[in-house]
């Protein structure tokens, strides 16, 4: 995915506390860990985070993660106040819902083939005519066209069978590429990837932020690149890391990067941290206490002014010293 060089890879938070990137300690559920790590979470919501107070264990959708479960509001989320070992609600599992639209999925299909065989076969029938004989001479069709629909329904009930055993599995499942034989005579096509850029607001992911010093905070995707970043936003792959305060080396799918914006060079400027606001009308110099920054960084790099107020989901960007990495 990315250019290989040895670095450290930023670590969860534990379960002692959610800690923000100042080092100061924001509550979490005690509940919420990371699939193969339950002592573990991260302090973004992300499709890798479990619910271990559930029974078969959940996953929670992001946006409940945002709302509750990485706030101090988690005392008021359905599923933490529930006695332990129960289901998560089916509103709130992220599989679960998927699950739905896939069932959904499956028997409208199975419903318009019957349909569309009912017409076909009632068509037939009014073709021959009216006479007993030709009636009855249609029946062996009507039974083959009937024991034909009543398989496509099997199939589609056991394909939700399948669907039921994959929700209610706690073990992850690697799906496997299948080889394909290919006929020499036909093309070969290269798909490349694209970044695909989603703008949330003034304050938000894959929005230009800052004026002397611009940057993008834009979360990562599958196919994606340091070396594609770097010839969309018109800077160097190392200009790219040293902007990254511990970024993970490759990168990381559903990873919040750092992108400079027309520089080349940033040797000279800090790390930075991608920070979400997680309530409304948020003073900035508050928060610039809370996070353990400067005031006048905080303003030069996002460039906001002093009695700016920021609101839930807005993104800024935290300045960070540079580690000092050793060989």
């Amino acid at each position: 995915m990315a250019d290989h060089s040895e670095r450290e890879n930023k670590t969860p938070e534990r379960d002692e506390g959610q800690k923000s990137s100042g080092g100061k300690v924001k509550e979490a559920c005690p509940y919420l860990g990371i699939q193969f790590d339950p002592k573990s979470h991260y302090t973004f919501p992300s499709e890798l985070h479990r619910c271990f107070h559930t029974q078969p264990v959940g996953s929670p959708m992001e946006t409940h993660q945002a709302r509750a479960c990485l706030t101090s509001s988690h005392d008021k989320c359905p599923v933490f106040n529930q006695a332990e070992g129960q289901k998560m609600p089916p509103e709130l599992n992220r599989e679960q819902s998927t699950l739905w639209h896939s069932k959904k999925l499956v028997f409208s299909l199975a419903g318009l083939l019957a349909v569309f065989l009912l017409i076909i076969v009632i068509s037939s029938v009014f073709r021959k005519g009216n006479s007993a004989k030709e009636a009855q001479s249609e029946i062996p069709t009507w039974t083959s066209v009937v024991n034909q629909a009543g398989q496509e329904s099997a199939t589609a009930l056991a394909l939700i069978g399948t669907l039921d055993e994959m929700a209610n599995t706690s073990t992850p499942t690697l799906n496997q590429p299948t080889k394909t034989a290919t006929p020499a005579s036909s093309p070969t096509i290269t798909f490349t990837p694209t970044i695909t850029l989603t703008p949330t607001s003034t304050h938000g992911l894959d929005v230009v932020i800052g004026e002397t010093y611009k940057f993008v905070i834009h979360r990562t995707g599958d196919g994606e690149s340091v070396q594609m970043y770097a010839d969309l936003y018109n800077t160097t792959p190392q200009a790219i890391y040293d902007s990254n305060y511990l970024m993970p080396v490759p990168i990381w799918i559903n990873w919040l990067i750092i992108i400079p914006v027309d520089i080349q060079d940033t040797s000279a400027l800090p790390a930075f941290e991608a920070y979400m606001v997680e309530k409304d009308a948020v003073r900035l110099d508050l928060l610039a206490d809370e996070l353990d920054v400067k005031l006048r960084d905080l303003m030069l790099y996002n460039n906001l002014e002093v009695d700016h107020l920021l609101n839930y989901g807005d993104w800024i960007l935290i300045p960070r010293e540079r580690p000092d990495f050793t060989n």
